[in-house]
């Protein structure tokens, strides 16, 4: 579970995807990466310095949850 460190703490904010879910944000489903030269880390690496809302992801589940629509079409743009 990563979130954007480079922006501030709000005490709404879900911790999981599920309570992302709960309060409205916009999930994506990530497919298995078939690219070896990306990983999962990769792509909290890239959520970090690219997108401008918070977000928080979950391996197990392989799902995104953001804040901000803008920042789940971009992801979704550039990885899915």
């Amino acid at each position: 579970m990563a979130r954007g460190f480079n922006l501030p703490y709000k005490a709404s904010n879900p911790r999981t995807v599920r309570g992302a879910k709960k309060r409205g944000w916009y999930v994506i489903d990530v497919p298995l990466i078939q690219d070896p030269k990306l990983s999962w880390l990769g792509l909290c690496i890239w959520a970090d310095g690219s997108l401008k809302g918070h977000y928080v992801n979950s391996f197990h589940l392989r799902q995104f949850a953001f804040e901000q629509g803008g920042d789940a079409v971009a992801f979704k743009m550039k990885w899915c």
